[in-house]
């Protein structure tokens, strides 16, 4: 499992040459770490933690993606 995982790293690399091999690395191993959490049984407090979780995840890479964007300008 892991190893297919890093050989999606290597196949995005080509495809994204600027991104970092290890941020590519670190995406899909993100979803090996998680899996056991979602083989709980759902309860009521389960889910808003973790929906305030992942809203503050989901904020931080928002905030991560619009400070590495790259303006660009448009000519008249």
């Amino acid at each position: 499992m892991f190893i297919g995982h890093y050989a999606l790293g290597f196949a995005a690399k080509r495809v994204a040459p600027r991104t970092s091999l290890g941020h590519l690395f670190i995406a899909p191993s993100l979803a090996d770490l998680l899996w056991p959490f979602f083989l709980l049984p759902p309860s009521s407090n389960a889910l808003a933690i973790g929906g305030i979780i992942f809203g503050w995840v989901f904020v931080v890479l928002a905030w991560w993606v619009d400070r590495h964007r790259e303006t660009q300008v448009l000519a008249p």
